[in-house]
């Protein structure tokens, strides 16, 4: 146990600071620049690319004397409404949906308040845990008004934003080569879980390398945590999910045949030919907790391979990846604020948060983190984790993944006492009683 939070966060990893007065970082950093010298007065406006969720935005920017006087941000639905206070409540206003609509409306309006007060884009480089929104944003500030002399792409990757931006002269290939690194890791995955899910009790079945080594380093962690975290947990994910869909609680029953169906000590690796066997009927395997966190240790191997010394990671802002110095912005999980801003250096950051698939009945929130040991959702009065693991920890952005799922479900308390103080620590951990405790 000692090994696992070991590589959390070493001390000297990260520098952190408040929102309000986020660490210093030379401009040249910055993933899109400004030059208000060279912006003459006038309205500009730009749209950013089109997400099947949450729609696209339109931002407004006012230059006087060279200064951004004015800026509006406005997110629209895929019909066209603006994500006004009526945005999401056709499906009904205590929906999953409509909440994190009015999260990403007013963190779009702080963004917009945020380039008029500083006349930069240098808060932040990512946000942690946060929506697609920032992201958005700072591509709309490009579009309207700056420059970039690096490569970058966002796409569509296991259902979130995967986005990637480099410095160099083989910045476009390291892009595009990771993007068809990650298309082909997906395929895997997909197929492979498929076979395991379906293949009987007891039978051992060959798969992908990769999809292999993600499962073997799942392994190594669930034994070090002690089964807080378990890919096996794949059952109760489906019930969950099921029960969000339909909003209702699952019965006892079928919890209890969850239960029966779950546990990382019924899988089976053999690594002479990258063989996997489950030995009890019916268990399925859920990669939701590492494949980013995989798939973005890809993406780092790729950049470092051709060069990149400066660059960002950023899948679904839930794993995000520093090569170079990095402002990381760590989201307020009941609100569109920043609670905290880190400087990155070199590593990963990785939030888990129960605010983005959930749904609330009876006054509580049913969310997607699951406890394999009870396969309910996690209940320990933590809304959200972040961890960070330095670049030289092996697979640090799978690990990262790991990690912050397994704090989540280890709670404050016994995560701490796992680990000793001196040599390592969380990141940060906001609780439900609006506490967010800074490590």
């Amino acid at each position: 146990m000692k090994q696992l939070l070991a590589a959390i966060i070493s001390i000297g990893l990260l520098t952190s600071g408040c929102g309000d007065k986020p660490p210093v970082e030379n401009q040249t950093q910055s993933p899109i620049r400004i030059d208000l010298s060279k912006i003459g007065d006038g309205t500009y406006t730009a749209e950013s690319s089109r997400d099947e969720k949450l729609g696209m935005s339109k931002l407004t920017l006012t230059v006087q004397d060279h200064r951004i006087t004015n800026a509006e941000f406005v997110g629209f639905d895929l019909f066209g409404n603006v994500k006004d206070e009526d945005y999401g409540s056709l499906t009904g206003k205590d929906s999953a949906d409509y909440k994190k609509a009015q999260i990403a409306v007013k963190a779009n309006a702080d963004y917009a308040k945020q380039l008029v007060a500083t006349q930069s884009l240098d808060q932040v480089d990512a946000i942690s845990g946060a929506t697609i929104s920032y992201n958005q944003f700072v591509e709309a500030v490009g579009k309207a008004i700056g420059t970039s002399d690096h490569a970058a792409r966002s796409e569509k990757v296991m259902g979130t934003l995967l986005t990637l931006k480099a410095d160099g002269e083989n910045a476009k290939l390291a892009i595009d080569e990771s993007f068809n690194k990650i298309a082909a890791l997906v395929e895997h995955i997909k197929s492979d879980t498929a076979k395991l899910n379906a293949a009987a009790a007891g039978e051992y079945i060959p798969i992908n390398r990769d999809t292999f080594e993600m499962i073997k380093i799942s392994q190594r962690y669930s034994e070090q945590t002690g089964g807080a975290f378990d890919a096996t947990v794949g059952a109760a994910i489906e019930l969950w999910k099921s029960a969000r869909k339909i909003k209702t609680l699952p019965s006892e029953v079928d919890i209890d045949n969850a239960k029966s169906r779950v546990g990382f000590r019924h899988l089976h690796l053999r690594d002479s030919d990258n063989s996997v066997m489950l030995d009890r009927e019916g268990m399925k395997l859920d990669f939701g907790g590492i494949a980013k966190g995989y798939a973005v240790d890809l993406a780092r191997r790729t950049f470092i391979e051709h060069g990149i010394g400066n660059g960002l990671i950023d899948f679904g802002s839930s794993t995000i990846c520093a090569l170079g110095s990095k402002k990381i912005g760590l989201k307020n999980p009941r609100g569109g604020g920043v609670d905290q801003v880190v400087e990155l250096q070199d590593g990963v950051i990785s939030t888990s948060g129960d605010y983005e698939r959930f749904f609330e009945l009876g006054g509580r929130r049913y969310h997607h983190i699951i406890e394999p040991k009870t396969c309910l959702p996690v209940d320990n009065g933590i809304a959200s984790v972040s961890v960070a693991v330095a670049g030289d920890v092996e697979y640090c952005a799978t690990v990262a993944d790991i990690l912050s799922t397994s704090v989540f479900v280890l709670g404050e308390e016994r995560s701490q006492a796992l680990l000793p103080q001196s040599q390592c620590k969380l990141l940060s951990v906001a609780r439900l009683d609006d506490r967010a405790a800074e490590y």
